[in-house]
């Protein structure tokens, strides 16, 4: 082999080992994309049911409060009229508690499926990227063992 021959075998070489690892970094950054995203809906979704156990105790902490209240608004003898109005108005408070936490909640769930989305947009764009890569190395490498003064192989006799 002539020393062209050798410095092109040696480029060609080295072209087609810079573009597989071109390409399996960004499929690992696809593989990344995907579990970082999946990561952080877990995390959203974590956060829901956290909101879901706090609803859940300040519920039982409301109704003891009420409760405590009633019995010493039955001591005072209040009319009933005002004890009815105050359970309405008990229910309703939590009611409104409620209807915040079930917001909260459904917002972290947009948060944690668009995140889910955005990372499978994300890995399927490395994923496109590294098929190009892969195309524009092998093309590279094929060039190079062309001789361009012939036009002919540099390598097929």
């Amino acid at each position: 082999m002539a020393a062209a021959e050798v410095k092109a075998a040696i480029a060609i070489a080295g072209t087609i080992a810079s573009t597989a690892m071109t390409v399996y970094s960004q499929q690992q950054q696809a593989k990344a994309a995907k579990a970082t995203a999946g990561y952080n809906a877990s995390l959203n979704r974590l956060d829901m049911e956290q909101n879901n156990r706090n609803r859940a105790i300040e519920r039982t902490q409301d109704l003891k409060r009420y409760t405590i209240q009633q019995g010493k608004m039955q001591n005072e003898n209040m009319p009933l009229d005002f004890m009815y109005a105050d359970l309405e108005s008990f229910e309703y408070q939590a009611l409104v508690k409620d209807y915040a936490v079930a917001q909260a909640n459904q917002s972290l769930e947009a948060r944690a499926r668009g995140g889910i989305y955005q990372g499978n947009v994300r890995a399927a764009n490395l994923e496109t990227a590294s098929y190009a890569t892969a195309l524009g190395g092998a093309s590279d490498a094929a060039m190079m063992g062309i001789d361009p003064e012939t036009g002919k192989s540099r390598f097929l006799v």
